[in-house]
């Protein structure tokens, strides 16, 4: 496991998220303008369970496949779905201002979300399963990274 973390920390460093432009403009963009763009993205937030399921019939370990049940646990809120990531990232653009209730049942319209679904569906099922954790680890520590970038926009 070290050395996937190794990878997934090399990756996460060329990407270079400090010096994105996206994130050093934050702050001349309003909430309203930063909620539009996060709003689509529960639907990544949703889908992100799925992406993990095809990942955990890949691996034939039994210790190795606790470690997946184990975050797909945690995005499903330990079983609690108030405290699943979707609900979460619900609460999140509600505190920034969204009022449409969740339903996650309606269609994603975001061309781009759709596009990285599907696209990191298509690698995660046809790659063999190491490269499929290091490209879901290497999202899933730089989301972290995005949140901490993210925060100080919001206060």
């Amino acid at each position: 496991m070290e050395k996937i973390y190794t990878q997934i920390n090399q990756i996460k460093i060329s990407k270079n998220l400090e010096n994105n432009l996206f994130f050093n403009n934050l702050n001349k963009i309003s909430i309203n303008e930063f909620l539009q763009i996060q709003k689509e993205f529960i639907y990544a937030v949703n889908y992100w369970s799925q992406l993990l399921f095809i990942l955990l019939s890949k691996i034939n370990d039994p210790k190795l496949r606790l470690v997946i049940l184990d975050n797909i646990n945690d995005e499903h809120g330990h079983g609690i779905i108030e405290n699943s990531h979707v609900y979460t990232f619900h609460d999140f653009l509600q505190a920034l201002g969204h009022t449409d209730e969740l339903n996650i049942n309606k269609k994603c319209k975001s061309k781009s979300v759709k596009l990285f679904y599907k696209s990191l569906k298509k690698y995660i099922k046809n790659l063999q399963y190491y490269d499929s954790v290091l490209i879901l680890g290497a999202i899933e520590y730089t989301y972290i990274d995005i949140s901490t970038i993210i925060i100080p926009f919001l206060y």
